[in-house]
């Protein structure tokens, strides 16, 4: 308000001309003649006391125009009263001519004081606006946004930033409550924070995020933080200093959902990378374009190979590769769009494989994109055949138990016959010679006969059987085979204690060892079989009996060791199904046993050894020590 008074402007006047040299000795002369002007016109000063004027004109000088003006000033008044008051007066302070020197050393002295308290004052006045313009700038050239606000939240005062900021000029928001321009989901949260945070004078309140309502009527967050100055000279209110952090928060928010849609992915590329199938994606004619790692698992091409290309064609069947083309290229709209089809790996193994098709279609109907899937289906495929297989062999030995039942009825009939031939009186003795070669074929058939019946027929629960009558009769089962085989069988039985089991299922045991010792070795070659009273490896505080199956065939290979047991696993091609061994595991620890192997590949020590481990309740004395030695 000072600034627009009178005063104020003259002195700015002043601040704009004092720096001229002949601004200054003139206004010092014009003062003093001003002074002598009213003094000669006002009659008391006249006559009464013709230096005051002169004095205020000096002083003047000396404050506005410096102490070299002020000087001149003192002389040109001492000169001006000694030529104009000199005749005496009654009442002048100074009659006389030391009066005027005393008078030149006072006035020169205030002329002097006053032009130094001048100067100070113009001096304090310059760093004053310097600091004014030095804040003026900063605050003007500054992104952030200062406020001045009133007490009650009326704004006094807005840095220019505003209007790059929100839009605003400066001026529009001059008188408004800034409250009323903060989201009004944060009004309530913002004004608590103010409140409490600049309540006392130099108080600072905490940082508060807020929402800002620009003059376009977008929203800016922006963060501020406000101090209480209410109480300091020159400023009287409360500042708030914001800055603008929406680029900063939607940058943070940019990243957290690139951070989200990396994490989904790593969590779908998881996903499909850890599925049992192959995953895959392909253009609406069947090109792929996408294939998981699983297929080069599965079939040992790498994706590479499937992208962009048909030489994913070439591991199908020939028979099945029309048949995958065209589901891929002419995928049904409703129908289950999926087929099995024979594949070859790049090992060179035969697999079974399901394709199965989802086609992407647009409004139209028309095919924009396939998606689906290819799972190996093998296992499932071999274990149908071996149900098939099984379903088979147990009807066939349904058939056979039937078959040697009703043989039985007729064969007690031809052996009474035969009997009665051997007795019958006069009878040659060709005859009788014929006679009994008949009744020893009707016994073996018969022992042949109870052997298939015994296959069949199971008992529910375990039964004590001596295990070496168990693997005589799988040796009289196979006699035949074995004979053709051209193999030697030795046989070692050492004396063992029943062990409790399913007869038939450890027959099938025994069964699946020996064909496989004579599948094994050629014309002349030798299967070994002991059977001796022993200690469980894994435990040796559990007795048993322990049946060893060797052969000196040409072992199995290294990389085929740890396989013999997988189900479906087999080296005998075609003619195996891969279940014997399986199934054989399977059976021994179902009785608590174990089973294990051991072949070599040398040149002449070649072979391998299967050894099985029946465990029993009790040994004697004699066999334990014979089981410690053996073990």
């Amino acid at each position: 308000m000072s600034e627009a008074s009178p005063v104020g402007r003259v002195r700015e006047w002043f601040t704009a001309h004092r720096s001229s040299i002949s601004f200054r000795y003139g206004f010092a002369a014009v003062t003093v003649l001003v002074a002598f002007g009213l003094t000669w016109m006002i009659e008391p000063l006249h006559a009464q006391n013709p230096g005051v004027l002169m004095l205020t004109a000096i002083v003047l000088t000396a404050f506005y125009a410096g102490l070299g003006p002020s000087l001149v000033a003192t002389a040109l008044s001492i000169a001006i009263i000694d030529v104009y008051f000199v005749p005496p007066h009654p009442l002048r302070i100074f009659p006389t001519a030391f009066s005027d020197i005393v008078r030149l050393v006072v006035f020169a002295m205030l002329a002097l004081i006053v032009s130094s308290l001048s100067d100070a004052r113009r001096r304090a006045e310059r760093k004053l606006r310097q600091r004014e313009e030095h804040f003026r700038l900063l605050i003007e050239n500054t992104s952030d946004l200062v406020t001045i606000l009133e007490a009650d939240g009326k704004i006094r005062y807005q840095s220019p930033s505003v209007e790059r900021v929100l839009g605003y000029e400066a001026k529009e928001l001059l008188g408004q409550n800034v409250f009323s321009l903060v989201c009004p989901d944060d009004q309530a949260r913002v004004t608590a924070k103010f409140q409490s945070g600049v309540t006392k004078p130099g108080a600072t309140s905490p940082p508060v995020e807020l929402r800002f309502r620009a003059k376009d009527g977008s929203w800016r967050t922006l963060e501020s933080v406000g101090k209480n100055l209410l109480q300091e000279p020159g400023i009287g209110g409360i500042v708030i200093h914001s800055r603008d952090i929406t680029a900063r928060k939607q940058l943070a928010r940019e990243q957290a959902a690139r951070i989200e849609a990396e994490a989904a992915q790593r969590r779908y590329h998881d996903l499909v990378e850890g599925l049992d199938a192959i995953v895959w994606e392909a253009t609406p004619d069947g090109r792929f374009t996408y294939v998981s790692r699983r297929a080069e698992q599965i079939l040992g091409y790498p994706p590479g190979q499937w992208v962009g290309n048909d030489v994913w064609l070439r591991h199908i069947f020939a028979e099945d590769r029309e048949r995958v083309q065209g589901l891929l290229r002419h995928p049904a709209t409703e129908a289950n769009n999926d087929c099995e089809y024979r594949a070859v790996t790049a090992a060179g193994r035969l697999l079974w494989l399901r394709l199965i098709v989802y086609a992407l279609r647009d409004e139209s109907g028309s095919v924009r994109q396939l998606r689906g899937l290819i799972v190996d289906v093998t296992e499932r495929r071999q274990a149908e055949t071996a149900l098939r297989t099984s379903e088979r062999l147990a009807t066939t030995g349904r058939l056979a138990a039937s078959i040697a039942h009703e043989i039985n009825n007729p064969m007690a009939a031809v052996t009474n016959l035969i009997y009665l031939i051997l007795n019958a009186p006069g009878v040659d003795e060709s005859v009788h010679q014929y006679a009994r070669l008949a009744q020893e074929e009707l016994s073996r058939m018969a022992h042949i006969t109870r052997q298939m019946l015994g296959f069949y027929r199971e008992s529910s629960k375990p039964v004590p059987v001596n295990i070496t009558d168990l693997l005589d009769s799988v040796f009289d089962l196979y006699g035949r085979k074995i004979r053709n085989s051209g193999a030697v069988i030795d046989k070692k039985y050492e004396p063992a204690p029943p062990i409790d089991v399913f007869p038939g299922e450890m027959r099938q045991v025994f069964s699946n060892l020996l064909l496989n010792a004579l599948d094994a070795v050629a014309e002349g070659g030798r299967v070994r079989v002991h059977v001796y009273p022993a200690l469980d490896w894994r435990d040796f505080q559990q007795q048993g009996v322990r049946v060893v199956i060797a052969d000196n065939g040409p072992g199995i290979r290294p990389e085929f060791g740890n396989r013999i047991f997988e189900p479906f696993f087999t080296t005998k091609g075609q003619k195996g199904t891969g279940l014997g061994l399986w199934v054989s595991q399977g059976i021994v620890e179902k009785h608590h046993g174990s089973i294990r192997v051991h072949s070599g590949r040398r040149p002449g020590r070649s072979g391998t050894c299967f050894s099985i481990f029946l465990p029993c309740a009790q040994l004697t004395d004699a066999q334990v020590a014979g089981a410690g030695s053996a073990a």
